[in-house]
């Protein structure tokens, strides 16, 4: 009797891997000209929309740190809940 159709193994798979050459040049250029043509966007469009854009990051900024202290909170609250249980049990423990 044979056994070994109870434990087939699958075979392992092959995979088509062809390295790809990395020119560090090449992307540090195209990095330079992304960067560049942000900044001559920047620099055409008028100083009111800059400090519009400005202000509206300083809010959302704002918000996130709002909802950072509500977690806190909440994130304080279970470690002080948690203590008073592992106190009450280590006394009940004790008694």
């Amino acid at each position: 009797m044979r056994l070994t159709g109870f434990f087939r193994l699958p075979k392992h798979e092959k995979f088509k891997y062809n390295p790809i050459y990395y020119n560090e040049e090449k992307v540090a250029q195209e990095q330079r000209i992304k960067r560049i043509k942000k900044e001559l966007e920047l620099e055409g469009e008028e100083g009111e929309k800059k400090a519009v854009s400005i202000s509206n990051i300083k809010g959302q900024f704002h918000r996130g740190s709002r909802l950072n202290s509500s977690e806190k909170r909440k994130s304080n609250l279970r470690v002080f809940v948690i203590l008073i249980i592992l106190i009450v049990l280590f006394y009940l423990l004790l008694a």
